[in-house]
């Protein structure tokens, strides 16, 4: 795995570029995702339409699902949910608010996390960090963290006694969360659990959206280029074919008029040009999940969708996919345990091109070009 380094995409934000990194490496790590897009030519979409049909049929399989719910942090701590979802299961939590401004609460593999203002830490008595942003000074905001998998946290014991009464005392008022069971089943029946908390279910039915003659810039690094070259202008030259990739790849998901084939803006207007274009322009395909969606079910629709392209046969300027997943800007966190703010941005968002080599046996390994991008305001970067 090469990782080629980092370049600003804009003054307060940092890409970071690796090559064959591994997908899960990037994916899983990253909890709290708010929206799923993958996109392919149309030509390979109807080779895999039928494994795609898996992921986005409710007919096929129950859709992933998430709940919205307002409830007190006590309820958390309730021996049922606790039990369940916690020391048994595995979920994701996310609390509304503004990051930097807001009490904001986040659970994720059985680590609770609060990022507190100064005078709500001061009254929970609890014991925790100066937040390293948000709340400008030093000391305006602190960030709690408790493993509430921990054997030291049980009922009965100090510990867990000591939270619940900060939750039933000092931070007691109901908070809308975002929740996302990672062991979902096939049965969407809601348990009990939720229902008395009166959590209202949510389906993600992803959309699916072709866009007609785009030109379609080259997924393969120009020759003599290399992101371990021999020379510094094969680096630098490899780096800007990168970061001209990565920038059509957002202007295709956002349908940009600047990449369609009948586009006659002014020049004066507009400069932008794809960079190495395919001869003829091409058909592309967009899906797109929203809502909270498990890292787990990324890594499924990654793993899926790649396996079976790898399978093909395709010809070069069709053998390609992309996944950009773009994180909540107001989580506590984005990757691991790595604090996150969002004064001037909150990005947290990645992009994982896959490529198909003629020359690699069907069904082999892909190579894959990966993009973090990452707020200034972001322990990750």
């Amino acid at each position: 795995m090469n990782t080629v380094g980092n370049m600003a995409v804009d003054p307060q934000s940092k890409c970071y570029i690796s090559v064959n990194k591994k997908p899960k490496d990037i994916i899983l790590p990253h909890p709290f995702n708010k929206q799923l897009d993958l996109l392919l030519p149309y030509a390979s979409y109807e080779l895999i339409k039928d494994e795609i049909q898996a992921h986005i049929s409710s007919q096929v399989r129950p859709p992933l699902r998430y709940h919205r719910m307002r409830i007190p942090l006590s309820a958390i701590l309730a021996h049922d949910f606790f039990n369940k979802y916690i020391k048994i299961g595995n979920v994701v939590m996310l609390s509304e608010g503004r990051i930097d401004v807001d009490n904001v609460y986040c659970l994720s593999d059985g680590k609770l996390r609060l990022s507190l203002s100064k005078e709500s830490y001061e009254r929970a008595g609890l014991i925790g960090k100066p937040a390293r942003f948000g709340g400008g000074r030093k000391g305006q905001r602190w960030l709690v963290e408790f493993d509430l998998r921990s054997d030291k946290m049980m009922h009965g014991t100090k510990a867990l006694e000591r939270l619940v009464w900060c939750f039933s005392e000092v931070l007691k008022e109901p908070v809308t969360f975002l929740f996302c069971d990672l062991n979902q089943t096939t049965s969407q029946t809601d348990c009990l659990i939720l229902q008395k908390l009166k959590a209202i279910a949510r389906d993600i039915l992803p959309s699916i959206s072709i866009s007609e003659s785009l030109i379609v810039p080259s997924f393969m690094p120009p020759l003599g280029t290399a992101p371990d070259g021999s020379s510094d202008y094969a680096i630098e030259a490899w780096k800007e074919w990168a970061l001209d990739l990565h920038e059509w790849i957002g202007m295709a998901l956002i349908e940009a008029d600047r990449i369609r084939a009948d586009d006659k803006v002014d020049p004066y207007l507009s400069n932008y040009q794809v960079n190495e274009p395919a001869k003829t322009a091409r058909r592309i395909v967009t899906i797109r999940w929203r809502g909270m969606i498990a890292a787990n079910y990324i890594e499924s629709v990654c793993n899926d969708i790649t396996t079976k392209l790898a399978a093909k046969s395709l010809p070069t300027e069709e053998a390609w996919t992309a996944i950009t997943v773009h994180g909540f800007e107001n989580s506590p966190i984005s990757w691991g345990d790595e604090s996150h703010g969002s004064l001037t941005g909150g990005e947290n968002c990645y992009t994982l091109v896959a490529t198909f080599p003629t020359a690699a046996p069907s069904g082999q390994p892909q190579q894959f070009l990966s993009f973090e991008v990452i707020g200034s305001q972001d322990e990750h970067s």
